[in-house]
């Protein structure tokens, strides 16, 4: 009869330690087949991309990696090419965040950033290889593109309105 009480108790504990799983906390967005949370890559297209941002992250791409985003191999790969790179996510939570680690493209949100802090944005820096900026349920309409004639390596353009 004691072993029966044991046997009973153990099933109990397995099935209590089985049915408690550790939940990976994500702010939004799909997860990939790899349990990393899903990106769309900033690329050439003849519309360019149009996010209405609540949220930017200024990110190191070896931190965005570690923090379980899937960031590109060759970002990777290239870190010293690649140091720093922004995470744009939209107010339509089923829009993938937009990853940025193009050089014009970074060079332009910025410029934007700065513009911002100097006329008295809060900028919240986490750790020193990553910043978060919090436009808000209303957020910021960001445009980036390039023109297409202009061959591979040109320029992307960046546009913000709303702030």
């Amino acid at each position: 009869m004691l072993e029966i009480a044991q046997i009973i108790g153990a099933l109990c504990l397995v099935a209590l330690m089985a049915g408690k799983k550790k939940e990976k906390k994500m702010f939004f967005g799909q997860m990939t087949l790899s349990d990393n949370i899903a990106l769309e890559y900033l690329k050439s297209r003849t519309e360019g991309f149009v996010r209405q941002a609540s949220h930017l992250f200024w990110i190191t791409p070896l931190e965005a990696q570690a923090k379980g985003y899937s960031v590109p191999t060759w970002v990777i790969e290239n870190y010293e090419k690649f140091e720093w790179s922004v995470i744009i996510y939209d107010v339509d939570k089923t829009v993938l965040p937009l990853f940025v680690y193009q050089k014009s493209a970074l060079q332009g949100i910025e410029r934007f950033l700065s513009k911002m802090e100097a006329e008295g944005a809060s900028i919240e820096q986490t750790n020193p290889r990553q910043m978060v900026v919090d436009f808000g349920d209303v957020g910021c309409e960001i445009k980036i593109w390039r023109n297409e004639n202009g061959g591979k390596f040109a320029s992307y353009h960046v546009e913000v309105d709303g702030q």
